[in-house]
């Protein structure tokens, strides 16, 4: 009962900051610490584990922590969802500074989350559609939470990005 109803309070969260536009109320926060604490609570009682890379210098960021916190466990819960009998998530952080024209973001400098696992991969048809407001291709998923989070990360001035690997796998930054 209790995992339905956490299960419940995320699903009304999303459809409220898909819906609402959410508004970001952005606080300088330590993504070390959303990232970990997220992650943990997303794989907690599943068969699969994250296993963290997280820059020492990892710059702090102007975000809106519950929003960040909602990325990051919609990516590592589908990242575990992608491998049924378990596997290793790995969440890197790293601070890059770009040069205009390498993603469809201004010059400057970012802090970049990857969430990557070695599961079943995104079939190439579906690449395009993934971050569609109710695109699933589960029994049991809502299609929300991708975009959701392109949704999120769009209102804090970052862009998200999937990499699909020919043999299974898929890496979000």
């Amino acid at each position: 009962a209790e995992a339905g109803a956490l299960r419940a309070r995320d699903l009304t969260q999303q459809l409220l900051t898909f819906a609402k536009g959410g508004t970001p109320v952005k606080r300088t926060a330590s993504l070390i610490d959303i990232v970990r604490e997220s992650a943990a609570f997303a794989v907690h009682g599943s068969t699969s584990r994250c296993i963290f890379d997280l820059a020492e210098d990892t710059w702090h960021a102007e975000v809106d922590s519950g929003q960040i916190s909602q990325v990051v466990r919609n990516l590592t819960l589908n990242a575990d969802q992608s491998m049924p009998h378990g596997g290793t998530i790995t969440i890197s952080t790293r601070n890059i500074q770009l040069a205009g024209g390498t993603l469809p973001l201004p010059s400057g400098l970012y802090v970049e989350v990857a969430v990557s696992d070695r599961g079943s991969g995104i079939s190439p048809q579906h690449l395009d559609h993934i971050f569609d407001p109710y695109f699933t291709t589960k029994h049991k998923g809502s299609g929300l939470g991708l975009a959701t989070s392109f949704s999120i990360i769009k209102k804090h001035n970052g862009h998200i990005t999937v990499e699909a690997r020919g043999g299974g796998g898929t890496t979000f930054r």
